[in-house]
């Protein structure tokens, strides 16, 4: 949940701080996990479950910091307006650098799971990018131990 509104604040304010200061600190209660999976198990039964057992298990939480969801969520319909081209129409939008913001403008009544989505998606990419960043450190490493030969 609060992952989900870190990201919101976080793409909104195109400031990726909210959202890396929240995963680092889940990173350090819950070392060597991977986080991208264990959120997506999460949203995919929250989505999966019946309606009445997908209420209790998010009600108390989500009514927790849904006021913060709804301040955020209106702050972006108050952005200048816009207009993307989708084939033979035209949708509203709002102007923003942002694509899930800009997305957002669509959900009337999903838009805190939209936000659970959007940051299981960011947690995919970012274990992608330390998966990529491990694997450069590591053969930089060998590459350097056999020059050394």
């Amino acid at each position: 949940m609060l992952g989900s509104l870190a990201y919101l604040v976080s793409e909104l304010d195109q400031e990726s701080f909210y959202v890396e200061k929240f995963t680092e600190e889940v990173e350090r209660l819950y070392p060597q996990t991977n986080l991208s999976e264990i959120y997506g198990y999460a949203v995919e039964v929250t989505k999966k479950s019946s309606f009445g057992s997908t209420f209790r298990i998010t009600y108390e939480e989500a009514n927790r910091y849904r006021h913060f969801f709804r301040w955020v969520i209106n702050s972006i319909s108050d952005l200048p307006k816009d207009y993307a081209s989708g084939g033979m129409s035209f949708r509203q939008t709002v102007e923003h650098p942002s694509e899930f913001i800009r997305n957002m403008t669509e959900f009337e009544f999903s838009d805190m799971d939209e936000c659970f989505d959007g940051y299981v998606e960011w947690l995919k990419k970012r274990e992608e990018a330390k998966k990529v960043t491990t694997s450069t450190i590591k053969e930089n490493k060998y590459v350097q131990s056999k020059q050394k030969i």
